[in-house]
């Protein structure tokens, strides 16, 4: 499964380090896409788009900042155009980064479930 996580770095606790945390736990369900982590393109907004038109779920990291997020909102009209489905985990400052993996962990089950029932049908 092709992990595209949207998400906003305007909210101080959504940083690199923050990201690369959480790739281990999304690399349990398939392969994630970290602009942030994996974007070394000459041509980045083209690389941005190929990896979430080719992706089978966004993983919405949303916080605070994430609704006044031009690019976040873009991601977001894109997704919903192209029928990808959208797992959204609400982060905030408070909230410690081994509960954001537990979200993670649930949510991801539940979609990876999903996506394998279409698949079969």
């Amino acid at each position: 499964m092709r992990i595209f996580v949207s998400y906003t770095t305007r909210d101080s606790y959504v940083n690199s380090n923050y990201l690369k945390s959480l790739v281990d736990q999304l690399i349990l369900f398939g392969d994630p896409y970290i602009d942030l982590l994996h974007n070394d393109s000459e041509e980045k907004q083209k690389k941005v788009e190929n990896e979430l038109n080719n992706s089978d779920l966004i993983l919405l990291l949303s916080s605070e900042s994430t609704q006044h997020s031009n690019w976040v909102n873009w991601e977001l009209r894109q997704a919903k155009k192209i029928k990808i489905p959208v797992c959204k985990i609400k982060i905030c400052k408070e909230i410690h980064i081994n509960t954001v993996r537990n979200l993670i962990n649930q949510k991801l089950h539940q979609h990876q479930e999903l996506l394998m029932n279409k698949i079969r049908l």
